[in-house]
């Protein structure tokens, strides 16, 4: 494929390339936590990071293509909660600033989550989910981390499946219906016969294998970088919690400071 899809592996030799997969793990949870509770004063804090590291992987790929579906789901979260706060009598003005800054706390996430895949070898998913869970009592870590593992490796197989039923109706004139439930069937049953067949060719070639989860506990490369990209997470979430400390009692009543 000329384009290279969006949550899909992209070899290269970044920071973030050579970043120990554990310590993306965190970052991703731990952002993924302080954006619970988002303001304006954190989605700018952290945007010029996820920059440079957005800048810094995209040395090493093609152009990006991002699916219809992703782009929309921004809008209807917006739509979502703008409509759920003007039904308690919120201020248009205030629900349409909520709404916004959740609609951008996804698009964050979302943005992370493809770092993370565009970053990370598939090979090397499985077990780092192994090494973070396998010292979680009574939790089957095998299980759990080939299940995490193959899931995120079935989000591209997805993403291509979806993209070549669209070139196959676009081909065929298939979208000039302006019918979007045909439009939706059509592609949608494709969609799932064509997926499901992959995962039964993938349990296939699992199975010849003589797969089990009580095989060979999986490693993880010992040349990732580790204590620097540890450092730095701990200093940026640092340097966020006390800029938020210092400057929260004096600009509380400040837009930027309110939490939503």
């Amino acid at each position: 494929m000329a384009e290279t899809l969006i949550f899909q592996y992209q070899p290269g030799t970044s920071i973030l390339h050579r970043t120990d997969i554990r310590i993306k793990l965190a970052a991703m949870i731990t952002v993924s936590l302080l954006l619970i509770q988002v303001s304006i004063f954190r989605l700018l804090f952290l945007l010029p990071f996820l920059l440079l590291l957005h800048l810094g992987v995209r040395k090493n790929r093609s152009t990006l293509s991002l699916p219809l579906l992703i782009l929309v789901m921004p809008t209807i979260i917006f739509a979502g909660n703008f409509l759920s706060l003007i039904l308690t009598e919120t201020a248009i003005v205030q629900a349409s600033l909520t709404a916004g800054l959740r609609s951008l706390r996804f698009i964050y996430i979302l943005w992370m989550a493809q770092l993370f895949t565009m970053s990370s070898d598939p090979m090397c998913i499985t077990p780092a989910f192994y090494q973070v869970l396998k010292h979680i009592p009574l939790l089957p870590a095998g299980r759990i981390s080939t299940q995490m593992g193959l899931s995120l490796t079935l989000i591209p197989i997805i993403l291509e499946e979806m993209n070549e039923i669209r070139d196959a109706m676009a081909s065929r004139c298939g979208w000039s219906a302006r019918k979007p439930l045909r439009n939706l069937i059509h592609m949608g049953l494709p969609l799932l016969n064509g997926v499901l067949i992959k995962a039964e060719d993938l349990s296939d070639a699992m199975e010849s294998r003589l797969f089990t989860e009580d095989a060979t506990e999986p490693e993880l490369l010992s040349t990732s970088l580790f204590l620097t990209p540890l450092l730095s997470l701990l200093l940026i979430i640092a340097l966020l919690l006390i800029s938020e400390h210092l400057l929260h009692p004096i600009m509380a009543a400040q837009l930027p400071f309110r939490f939503y």
